[in-house]
């Protein structure tokens, strides 16, 4: 939906590059906000306290966190033994059934984060979801933004509590 409002999601490989991702985007005379996951790192905060964009922070290590954490155990569950396009291999049968919610939980955190960075996987993964299934921390990055660029809302530096 972001996509409808002009808005374009542009991934850095660290946190340490998107200051320089939005610096690059802001000094074109493009609206920018910057999303971060957790970090305790006195640069990047530093650097978020003097940005002329706003930055958001998860309280998450990685959006892998936040999926893991927060998506369906059946979406989960389907993902590791069926998603397509997937880098690593997938699990079988008697390999999920031996896991309990908390190693459905990591195991998913580990395929996701050894799959960062593939695309189709992620767009099979969204097809997956329902309405209502899409985390609060993304629900509320999303909201922020949309807020923020159609300018119903001037935003600093800030923590996703959800």
């Amino acid at each position: 939906a972001l996509e409808l409002q002009g808005i374009s999601i542009v991934s850095a490989d660290t946190n340490g590059d998107i200051h320089k991702l939005c610096k690059f985007f802001h000094d074109s005379g493009l609206k920018v906000l910057g999303l971060f996951d957790n970090t305790n790192e006195p640069t990047y905060l530093a650097e978020a306290m003097t940005a002329p964009y706003p930055c958001l922070f998860l309280q998450a290590a990685g959006l892998e966190e936040v999926l893991s954490q927060h998506l369906r155990l059946d979406v989960l569950l389907e993902m590791l033994v069926g998603a397509p396009y997937s880098r690593v291999p997938l699990l079988d049968e008697d390999t999920i059934n031996g896991l309990d919610e908390v190693g459905v939980r990591q195991r998913s955190k580990d395929f996701l984060i050894a799959n960062k960075g593939t695309g189709p996987l992620h767009f099979w993964l969204i097809d997956q979801l329902g309405h209502d299934d899409f985390p609060d921390p993304l629900c509320a990055a999303c909201d922020l933004t949309s807020a923020y660029v159609s300018q119903q809302m001037h935003l600093g530096v800030c923590t996703l509590v959800c």
